[in-house]
């Protein structure tokens, strides 16, 4: 049963209510990036660069680091997608078309073809993003979790990994129609208002393995950094899941050229 479109009714126990007073305790109640964000530290910067097709992109400062606010847009010296060269090694995108038909708001659209997930080629490129900026590394995405963990402004319920609700945004998630009181550290949890202290703004995009997935409860974003074990070599990529706290990676091969996974890349700033 689909816990975000099912309604369901469950009695309230002592146990219950003693898991939601101890989640109330939690900083994300009541986060907003303008509360957790300050002039001097973490703040967002407005119309910080533009890419090759003339797309302007907003910025987040964190700790040491400066990340889009938004997912990459570009096409240009890219080629798209197309079924008669599923096996042609070059650097692609995709649109989700269906996404149109959806009349889906996630995340952008370009316009109005839907939104652009990119193939794990072009996340190994040295130019897919704009002059200055590149596809962060497996380790580069490890500093942003492990500062987010250091500040408890970022950090929804008892464990520090729980961060993924400060890095969602607030609008195009889907969220519980019931949520059970351990639901309030998950990014699908209602209010949304609570998501997003960090302002990097992860949207529910979805992404493509093999078919388009979790349009709303989910979204995956490529690393730059591939690794290699049993003859085979893989490209890292990170995950934000709708009824989970925190973030998780994974790696898909990059051994055969199956145009089988195109998720989101998230530009940061060359230090």
């Amino acid at each position: 049963m689909n816990r975000f479109s099912t309604k369901k009714v469950f009695s309230a126990n002592l146990m219950l209510i003693a898991l939601m007073f101890a989640f109330s305790l939690n900083s994300c109640d009541g986060n907003s990036p303008e509360k957790a964000m300050t002039k001097e530290g973490d703040r967002v910067i407005e119309n910080v660069v533009k890419d090759i097709d003339g797309n302007t992109y907003d910025a987040v400062k964190l700790g040491n680091q400066v990340w889009m606010k938004s997912n990459l847009q570009t096409t240009s010296n890219l080629t798209e997608y197309n079924p008669d060269d599923y096996y042609k090694p070059t650097n692609k995108f995709r649109y989700d078309y269906d996404s149109v038909k959806r009349n889906s708001t996630l995340c952008y659209k370009v316009d109005d073809y839907g939104r652009i997930f990119y193939d794990k080629n072009t996340a190994s490129s040295e130019h897919i993003c704009p002059e200055g900026w590149h596809v962060p590394s497996i380790s580069e995405w490890e500093e942003l979790e492990h500062y987010m963990m250091s500040q408890k402004k970022y950090i929804c319920g008892i464990s520090n990994t729980h961060i993924a609700k400060a890095l969602a945004d607030s609008v195009e998630w889907k969220y519980y129609l019931n949520p059970r009181p351990e639901d309030s550290i998950n990014i699908g949890y209602n209010p949304l208002t609570t998501n997003n202290a960090s302002g990097f703004s992860a949207q529910g995009c979805g992404y493509y393995y093999y078919s388009w997935k979790k349009d709303g409860e989910a979204t995956r974003f490529w690393t730059s950094t591939e690794s290699k074990h049993d003859f085979s070599v893989y490209q890292y990529y990170i995950e934000m899941n709708i009824d989970k706290p925190y973030i998780t990676k994974d790696e898909v091969s990059k051994t055969h050229f199956e145009n089988d996974a195109f998720y989101s890349i998230r530009c940061i700033k060359d230090n």
